[in-house]
């Protein structure tokens, strides 16, 4: 049957004795009482010293359970529970009634394993009073010599075994909480480092509509002036208000849909494939050499029709996702690291390689600043990123970025994903 074997299973079990610890401590004062009880029992008033008496009337079988009764409080008061159990264990020991000392023992281990710095402090002091009371009755009383070096041992070892289990706990839980502070710590850093990726983007943006803006302005101006002596001339700068309205239109849909603007702080012009050699040249004095090579395939558009141009927007992301890879690269090559970005432009999509010969990194090490950025600036015009570790080192990422000329925005045929 599967019911028996799931309520008793090693994790079930485990899960409810965590989950009623008094109720455990209630059935282990039970039996603990059970065996004192068959301690009493099992001795023969024949095979006894005549100084020990076999338990037969009710009071005698009340001391002999007497060390149990503060066993259900060894969690809800250690200290107090196991300081109380000197004197019970004691007036035990002053009846001539055989008895065990497992339940006192078993109260030294509770208080120091769960009674913090002064329940591992009582504990001590009570394996301390308890051997001294052995040695007491050694000397003056009736017990045996064997029962000073048992008792002391005995009261030993339960505190130190109670000691080290509270140690082992408080490491385990120290641990976890350093693993959840850093769970939320990383979730946090990659919470913000979307946020401030987007925020970057709408930045961008602003600035392609602010552009496509001023050209509609300035050509509808022109417009106005020639409308009566150059009819052709006004038709012309229509189109062209047309043509830059439709395109800074469907970019600003295309990048909004996918991302939420904040407050802006500064709004700054943002680079595209044209500032390369700026980047490149100033990843040389650090010491990063940088090999780009750019390929432009054949276009269907008349020669010197902005439809050749690349749309502004897939303009700066390009920029963008080879900044953060040779940033990657600077961070995570090592000396004598070298980058090699390749940069082809199709009819229809913009192909990007960049590759290093380094040491390589981890697609995790990049995390919410690397790889987590260039993957929200593919995402948003449903291209395909590959990233990851080469076979014979360094670290390579590959993006395409679709797009329609004739739109002007990214065209999203494929969601995005990382492949290693």
């Amino acid at each position: 049957m599967v019911w028996p074997v799931r309520v008793f299973s090693g994790t079930t079990l485990h899960r409810w004795i965590r989950g009623h610890p008094h109720l455990v401590d209630s059935i282990v004062a039970v039996l603990f009482a059970f065996e004192a009880i068959v301690v009493g029992i099992g001795f023969d008033d024949a095979e006894m010293s005549s100084e020990v008496t076999v338990p037969t009337e009710t009071w005698h079988w009340l001391v002999l359970i007497g060390p149990t009764l503060v066993v259900p409080f060894r969690r809800l008061a250690p200290s107090t529970a196991v300081l109380a159990s000197v004197p019970i264990q004691a007036i035990v020991w002053s009846v001539p009634l055989p008895n065990s000392f497992l339940a006192a023992g078993f109260m030294i281990y509770s208080a120091a394993a769960h009674g913090g710095r002064r329940g591992r402090w009582s504990s001590i002091a009570v394996a301390a009073m308890l051997t001294a009371y052995t040695g007491l009755g050694v000397l003056v009383g009736e017990a045996p010599p064997y029962a000073l070096p048992l008792v002391g041992f005995f009261s030993a070892a339960t505190a130190a075994i109670g000691i080290a289990a509270a140690d082992r706990q408080a490491f385990t839980e120290a641990a976890l909480d350093r693993a959840r502070h850093a769970e939320r710590s990383l979730s946090s850093d990659r919470a913000r480092a979307v946020v401030e990726e987007r925020a970057r983007i709408a930045r961008e943006l602003h600035d392609v509509v602010a552009h496509g803006i001023s050209v509609i302005v300035v050509q509808a101006a022109a417009a106005q002036r020639i409308i009566d002596r150059d009819p052709n001339g006004a038709t012309t700068a229509l189109e062209q208000i047309e043509k830059t309205g439709r395109n800074a239109l469907n970019e600003m849909r295309h990048v909004l849909s996918a991302i939420r603007t904040e407050p802006s702080e500064s709004w700054q012009p943002a680079p595209g494939l044209g500032a390369l050699e700026n980047l490149i040249s100033e990843l040389a004095t650090t010491g990063l050499d940088v090999r780009l090579d750019v390929t432009n395939e054949p276009v269907d558009a008349p020669s010197g029709d902005t439809a050749t141009q690349l749309p502004a927007t897939v303009d700066m992301t390009a920029y963008r996702i080879v900044q953060e890879s040779l940033t990657n690269v600077l961070k995570h090559g090592g000396p004598g690291a070298r980058a090699f970005v390749d940069i082809v432009q199709r009819q229809q999509s913009l192909d990007l390689r960049i590759v290093d010969n380094g040491r390589g990194s981890d697609a995790d090490d990049m995390g919410g600043h690397g790889l987590r950025g260039i993957q929200e600036r593919v995402e948003i015009f449903g291209g395909r990123l590959v990233a990851g570790p080469q076979p014979g080192g360094g670290f390579s990422v590959s993006a395409t970025l679709p797009f329609d000329r004739d739109r002007g925005v990214g065209s999203p045929r494929d969601s995005s994903r990382i492949e290693p």
